[in-house]
């Protein structure tokens, strides 16, 4: 008995109990700066009213009580300070988080059904295009695609190799999206592969690289076929239909979705659908050929070289050294970085486009901004020609971005490059003949 309800906790406060579930544990985190190092962990908790908190442990309550403690099992918690939230890194609904302390306790109690084993504050796949990117969401959704690992090396994380792998998730809502999880989450695709797996995600982020796409991080929960009366309705729809139901979905070829042949738009349509004039950009695929890049400036910028993947704008001071303002990092030499215009022709007309450092490499057979300036600079000129020219003629699958935008009181379309893959001429005929045969049995 003497347990208080979560919701009743307040900063004015030194003395209370509670008795909850804890719902998420999230990795633990660490960090190094000037003023030292550390580690952090959080737990969110649920009691039996419903009410939610968030509670981070740092440093010596990490090595006290991180390992002691499971998610999904209940316990009686006490001690610790009660705080404003700081909603950036969460989306429990509480206004009050815990930091635990050294007065803090926790025991471990018995199974109580009275409380959930999970709550989530769900938002619809189809509501996500109305959110800011950066809102962190609850999802419950039916895993309807696994894709494969892939493994990259983070340069925000000192160069850290992470595993990833994208999943597409699909809901009642006649929409799905794909969600980007990772490391230990993302190493086995059996876990996520069911009939049906459904997945509760708390606190997934969104973003709109892509169209819309979410991706789960350190503070994120993910907990498959979770049992709570949302999900048993989920599970319903989907074993009598909604497997066979059209859904449309939220995630384009920018954040690595497939591009659907039969669902590409033609250069022409950039003008005659007004794409870019909506709130949100369009995005779209087109399959369409380079025919001209301009270069009669330099087609680079000098960008940042501190190591950490922030791709701004450097500038030299008087002393010949460079500067990045938003790192506030000095660096003998710059990284050269693309930034280019474009024209791309296909059957219906012609349209210029931007194209940043990842495309325009592409265009140019791999070759880096870097290595086209010291082309220049060591007056290899005709090279520096070929380079551009070879560039031209050459068609691509092509996934970018539409976007109006006011320029000196005059609106002016900008389309984008995202991604460019060379056109695989025995994939393409094969997505032909899979057109013609779909087209055939319609008439």
């Amino acid at each position: 008995g003497g347990y208080q309800p979560i919701s009743s906790l307040n900063p004015y406060q030194n003395r209370w109990v509670i008795k909850a579930r804890v719902t998420n544990k999230t990795p633990i985190k660490t960090w190094s700066n000037v003023r030292g190092e550390g580690k952090l962990a959080s737990i969110e908790l649920l009691d039996d009213q419903g009410t939610e908190i968030r509670g981070t442990f740092f440093k010596q309550q990490v090595d006290d009580w991180y390992n002691r403690i499971e998610q999904g099992k209940v316990y009686s918690i006490s001690g610790g300070r009660i705080k404003i939230a700081n909603k950036q890194y969460s989306n429990v609904k509480n206004d009050y988080e815990i930091t635990f302390d050294n007065s803090t306790d926790i025991q471990q109690l018995d199974d109580d059904s009275s409380i959930e084993g999970l709550k989530l504050s769900i938002v619809k796949i189809q509501e996500l295009s109305s959110l800011a990117p950066g809102a962190n969401v609850d999802i419950l959704a039916v895993v309807k695609n696994v894709g494969e690992m892939a493994e990259i090396v983070s340069q925000k994380q000192g160069g850290r190799q992470l595993q990833k792998r994208d999943l597409i998730l699909v809901d009642d809502s006649g929409a799905e999206v794909k969600l980007t999880v990772w490391n230990e989450m993302a190493k086995d695709g059996s876990m996520w592969v069911g009939n049906p797996t459904l997945v509760g995600a708390k606190n997934v982020r969104v973003s709109d690289f892509g169209g819309v796409t979410l991706s789960a991080n350190q503070s994120s929960g993910l907990n498959i076929n979770p049992d709570i009366p949302e999900a048993h309705s989920l599970h319903s729809w989907w074993m009598s239909g909604g497997s066979e139901a059209q859904s449309t979905s939220l995630s384009t070829g920018g954040g690595g979705g497939r591009d659907k042949p039969d669902q590409r738009k033609t250069i022409a349509a950039i003008k005659d659908e007004q794409l870019g004039f909506k709130e949100k950009p369009d995005w779209l695929s087109l399959k369409a050929t380079v025919c001209f890049i301009k270069h009669d400036k330099e087609p680079w910028y000098p960008a940042c070289n501190s190591g950490n993947d922030c791709k701004k704008k450097a500038s030299e001071d008087l002393t010949g050294v460079w500067r990045c303002d938003t790192c506030d990092k000095t660096f003998e030499r710059p990284i050269y970085r693309y930034i280019m215009s474009t024209k791309l022709v296909d059957h219906t007309g012609q349209n210029w486009f931007s194209a940043f450092n990842e495309t325009a490499e592409t265009m140019l057979g791999g070759q880096t901004a870097n290595e086209l300036k010291q082309m220049l600079e060591s007056g290899q000129d005709n090279n520096y020609e070929d380079a551009f020219s070879e560039a031209n003629f050459k068609p691509y699958i092509v996934t970018c971005r539409v976007k109006s935008e006011q320029v000196n009181d005059e609106t002016r379309v900008k389309s984008t490059l995202v991604r460019l893959t060379p056109v695989d001429f025995v994939e393409e005929s094969k997505n032909l003949l899979g057109m013609i045969a779909k087209y055939d049995s319609v008439q």
